[in-house]
């Protein structure tokens, strides 16, 4: 499954982007110009999905998390 992140941070996105991009599941991360950081991720069940939000959520400045899943297609 994809997870898209959309993390509401008080200043310091930069950093906190950083951060978050040394976790495995995590493909990428960056600063929006909005004042959010993205954050995509690849994760394989509900467990991970939990535990790659509560990483994000527990940051410091981190002010509001948002998500959104997708499932991957598979064409045969």
């Amino acid at each position: 499954m994809e997870l898209l992140i959309l993390a509401a941070v008080a200043g310091g996105g930069e950093k906190l982007a950083f951060h978050l991009s040394g976790i495995p599941q995590i493909r990428e991360a960056y600063e929006s110009h909005a004042g959010y950081v993205v954050v995509k991720a690849s994760v394989e069940d509900a467990g991970e999905v939990r535990r790659v939000v509560d990483a994000v959520r527990r940051c410091p400045g981190v002010l509001r998390v948002d998500f959104m899943i997708a499932r991957k297609l598979v064409s045969r």
